[in-house]
């Protein structure tokens, strides 16, 4: 992935990503290519699926680290290869679903202890 790396880095470079970002694209396009041996540029999006797949059954990541891999994926394909994905697999890629948190008010747990009689 040498020189395909080299050139998602000139394009984040290009498009002002800061250094972070940068650095965690490249990572979750390299442990794209590492998970199935070969170079992106030779895989699409059946594979970007089953990666995705992977990390939820597998390695049971949560919503934001789906998030942190479909962007690069994005990125990579439309930006770096010039290989737009298609609509039908924008849809099925980019929407994950955020748990809604659930407000606890502080010492809420007070509230839920049984009552004292005097």
């Amino acid at each position: 992935m040498g020189k395909l790396r080299y050139r998602m880095v000139a394009d984040l470079e290009l498009r002002n990503y800061s250094r972070r970002t940068r650095k965690e694209y490249v990572r979750c396009a390299c442990n794209f290519a590492k998970h199935f041996w070969r170079s992106p540029d030779l895989m699409g999006e059946d594979e970007i699926r089953r990666l995705l797949l992977h990390l939820i059954r597998v390695r049971r990541v949560s919503p934001s680290v789906q998030k942190m891999y479909v962007a690069p994926m994005k990125f990579l394909y439309r930006i770096t290869l010039n290989r737009p994905l298609r609509k039908s697999t924008k849809k099925n890629i980019s929407k994950t679903k955020n748990h809604q948190r659930v407000k606890v008010r502080p010492y809420s747990w007070l509230m839920m202890s049984p009552t004292w009689s005097i």
